[in-house]
């Protein structure tokens, strides 16, 4: 009798005990912070997800530490159903209470669709972003900040393939004209600046990836030329036989669309007064390249800079009466003859 006593005060003990270190275990557990940034991580919650499988989820996203703890408290406390289908940020430092409060309340984010034209320099790209970012709530895009990074890349960590990619076609300290690809993109209303100008990057390394990286870079400011002073694919690899031509003898380029990216102006011709600014983008002062791309082009201009027409043309007008009709010419003398008979 005295050992069944003895044991079963022993196996009270050892319940009383089990249950205070049970308690313990859970009430701190569910409230420790494994994490003490406040910087945020973007989860989704799928459609019919198990609550098993959200638990492994974030204990990957180093959320929390206990997947089990996670699944307990959900049962414990009744919450089982509460987490909703959708996405959220969740504050690295949360806790497990915390967390399954915010997974509790869905939060439906705006998706912006933007439509980068092509030929659009990164001042353009900027301006259009903000105005479809402009009026909408949680909004993290900063116009400045875009101005900031697109002209000082170098100052800024990007993912691991845009920073390889760029390392090795951008010189450093340029800007990151043309390598914004313009297309449609669609934007989640709070996503950073910084994000927003990887994915543009990203879209340019998936869209290039086939093309000869011989001469990238200059190939690409050539490209961008070639975007802005053609009107069609036909015409592209011409007019990019006509600036070939020029750089061969060591002609200056002449393009009224550098001097265009200069000025800030738009005009289909540059004034007398626009070419005497003195800037290396003014390629009817300056022979050669200008420093950089003066836009962000298409594909098919890049294309056309790395294998232009074989022509013996060294001018090109547009006519200006809405048609936009190209003339080449192989002399001063027939260019001026087009001039006089399509623009003067």
């Amino acid at each position: 009798m005295k050992k069944f006593i003895s044991l079963s005060i022993l196996i009270l003990i050892a319940g009383v005990v089990g249950y205070f270190g049970f308690n313990y275990w859970y009430s701190s557990g569910i409230e420790k912070r494994i994490s003490e940034s406040t910087d945020t991580v973007r989860f989704e919650v799928q459609s019919g997800e198990s609550t098993s499988s959200i638990g492994q989820r974030l204990k990957e996203e180093q959320l929390i530490d206990s997947e089990l703890l996670f699944r307990l408290y959900l049962k414990r406390e009744g919450k089982g159903g509460v987490i909703q289908a959708g996405e959220f940020e969740i504050p690295k430092n949360s806790n497990i209470v915390e967390i399954v409060g915010i997974l509790s309340n869905a939060v439906a984010l705006d998706v912006v669709r933007v439509t980068i034209i092509e030929g659009y320099t990164n001042q353009q790209i900027g301006e259009l972003l903000d105005s479809k970012f402009s009026g909408l709530k949680n909004v993290k895009f900063n116009k400045d900040e875009f101005t900031n990074i697109t002209l000082s890349p170098d100052s800024y960590t990007f993912s691991s393939a845009v920073e390889t990619f760029l390392a090795s076609y951008k010189p450093a300290g340029k800007r990151l004209e043309g390598f914004l690809y313009p297309d449609t993109y669609e934007f989640e209303n709070d996503i950073t600046t910084l994000a927003i100008i990887d994915k543009l990057v990203s879209h340019f390394i998936v869209k290039t990836e086939n093309i000869s990286k011989v001469n990238f870079y200059n190939n690409l400011i050539l490209a961008s030329i070639v975007e802005r002073e053609s009107f069609t694919d036909e015409e592209r690899p011409i007019i990019s036989s006509v600036f070939h031509n020029r750089l061969n003898i060591k002609m200056a380029l002449e393009s009224d669309a550098t001097v265009n990216y200069a000025t800030g102006k738009s005009s289909p011709q540059a004034t007398f007064e626009d070419l005497k600014i003195d800037s290396p983008y003014n390629t009817y002062k300056y022979p050669g390249l200008p420093p950089t791309p003066i836009s962000n082009p298409r594909l098919q201009s890049i294309e056309a800079a790395i294998n232009p027409a074989d022509t013996d043309y060294y001018f090109f007008l547009h006519e200006q009466d809405g048609t936009g009709k190209v003339h080449f010419a192989r002399t001063l003398s027939e260019h001026n003859t087009n001039r006089a008979r399509y623009l003067d």
